[in-house]
């Protein structure tokens, strides 16, 4: 289940063209399902970190040494062949970045991270603005669903009073004017 870098199994990654990995959150999906109806949307993606299995396997799906994307894709299409009535989400951060070459299911979907565009700016006024629509008139040609994880906190300054208001107004219109499906706005989880 754990991604394979060189000749060395890495606990901290996974492979994502594992079967026993597949087979076990398979089966928790399940499960899960069963237990509450409403617990439709499953959110699967690769730790937080820079590594990417490159097995002979996930290399052969598409995997590169910094990008996960076309095995992570696979491994969410069998998801949701195995349950078409449950939506299965990634997100496009660190290791998920390029689009793969073949089609997504109908209900797989994607969460795009804005942690590396400035905040306090209006993206469309930022000089991030052409390659964030860029990205994003890509992915919703690739994707039905596609969602925004915006911050509304730097997290530089994680901690501080951040007045996101205005510039998160302006953003939402921006995201609307994409196409986008909804927004997850990720601030200071304390007090």
């Amino acid at each position: 289940a754990y991604a394979k870098v060189g000749n060395r199994r890495i606990k901290s990654q996974y492979c994502f063209s594992s079967d026993s990995l597949f087979n076990l959150v398979n089966r928790q999906i399940g499960t899960i399902h069963k237990s509450d109806r409403a617990l439709t949307k499953y959110m699967i993606l690769p730790n937080d970190n820079d590594i990417v299995c490159t097995c002979t396997a996930c290399k052969a799906i598409g995997n590169t040494t910094v990008d996960a994307a076309p095995a992570v894709f696979n491994f969410l299409n069998s998801l949701a062949r195995n349950h078409k009535k449950l939506s299965f989400f990634t997100t496009a951060y660190v290791t998920v970045k390029e689009i793969p070459p073949f089609k997504a299911a109908d209900n797989v979907g994607l969460f795009y991270s804005t942690i590396n565009i400035q905040k306090g700016v209006p993206i469309e006024d930022s000089k991030y603005f052409k390659d964030f629509e860029h990205d994003i008139k890509r992915w919703r040609a690739y994707l039905n669903n596609v969602y925004i994880w915006d911050y509304t906190v730097n997290f530089d300054n994680y901690f501080d009073i951040y007045p996101s208001l205005k510039v998160t107004q302006k953003n939402l219109k921006l995201y609307k004017k994409l196409g986008i499906n909804g927004v997850f706005l990720h601030g200071s989880g304390y007090e």
